[in-house]
């Protein structure tokens, strides 16, 4: 999961934020094809072997550069995420680093890389295309589904070439020390008001909680999920894979699966409780991670909005919300 203050300064910039935030918070910021500079939309033309015949910009996300459908005059559909080095640096390392990881991720649920250019300064990938749908509303079959296919992922080993889980979440993992130092301490709930030493302690905790050797996604959101009419869920956008603890993922979806509408009024524990990986966490990393990573999200939902994107601090508040009340309640199951 990226910094969400991170993203909302680099969006800020007009840097990509792709990753940190869902398609209901997202903005026009998408580029359209005919916006790519001619040089850019001819290389990836000699690149496919073909000329493009029509394109269909994506939504989610808010990335502003493009990404979208594009389908070639000889039949070929790929997906395609460009974006320029020279103005929105973020936007092309993170293409680059999913490009250069693509190797390393499970065959059938990750889409394929078929190939990725540099012209001009920008940074071009191409994906296989998925003909699939977004869960949402979320049903039980969808969210069991989906929790499968993070369990899938989790059974993988994680790259070498990637980052430790430990090492990528750490930076967020700062919100209750920040709110001891006063920094909108007003604002936070009373059970967490009396309690600050402990919560600080915990999240101290959370990133070593994370550590393992499985694959993790680390990103894991209903728009990041495709549902084929078969059945299979294939999860996209893989920039921040990262190595850990196989549940990792989970305190983040669950309370966003929450906030989407979960099926039959399901609060985070009991959506987090379906996983196949949850008997085998153990409670103590589980009540760091998601306590740590309910001061962080409780905080930024506090801030200014960042230019740009109006939408963002509603956004996290919807999010936070669910992830507080389970941060509560894994608090008072220790007392």
């Amino acid at each position: 999961m990226p910094d969400p203050d991170r993203t909302a300064d680099a969006a800020a910039n007009a840097a990509d934020a792709d990753a940190a935030v869902t398609a209901d918070a997202a903005t026009t910021n998408r580029r359209p094809w005919s916006a790519l500079p001619p040089g850019v939309r001819a290389a990836v033309e000699r690149t496919a072997g073909s000329p493009v015949a029509r394109t269909e910009l994506a939504t989610a996300g808010f990335s502003v550069g493009f990404a979208g459908l594009v389908v070639f005059e000889d039949g070929t559909r790929r997906f395609l995420k460009a974006g320029d080095g020279a103005t929105n640096p973020e936007t092309a390392r993170l293409h680059r680093s999913e490009a250069r990881l693509a190797g390393d991720l499970p065959h059938g649920i990750a889409p394929e890389l078929d190939w990725m250019l540099e012209a001009e300064d920008w940074v071009v990938v191409a994906f296989e295309a998925i003909d699939g749908r977004q869960p949402g509303p979320w049903s039980l079959d969808d969210l069991d589904a989906v929790l499968a296919a993070q369990a899938a992922v989790a059974a993988v080993p994680g790259s070498p070439r990637m980052p430790s889980a430990e090492a990528a979440v750490a930076g967020l993992f700062d919100g209750w020390r920040r709110v001891r130092s006063g920094e909108h301490a007003e604002r936070m709930p009373d059970w967490a008001s009396g309690r600050l030493d402990e919560l600080v302690e915990l999240e101290r905790c959370a990133p070593s909680a994370v550590a393992g050797d499985a694959l993790v996604h680390l990103d894991l959101r209903a728009d990041n999920v495709l549902i084929e009419r078969s059945g299979r869920v294939r999860i996209v956008d893989w920039p921040h894979a990262c190595r850990g603890a196989g549940w990792t993922e989970l305190p983040f979806f669950a309370p966003a699966v929450v906030a989407d509408g979960a099926p039959e009024g399901l609060d985070a524990e009991r959506v987090f409780a379906r996983s196949p990986l949850a008997a085998a966490v153990e409670r103590d990393a589980l009540r760091a991670v998601v306590t740590g990573w309910a001061g962080r999200l409780l905080l930024s939902s506090f801030q200014p909005a960042p230019p740009g994107i109006p939408t963002l601090r509603a956004f996290q508040t919807r999010h936070a919300v669910p992830l507080a009340a389970w941060a509560r309640d894994l608090l008072h199951e220790s007392s």
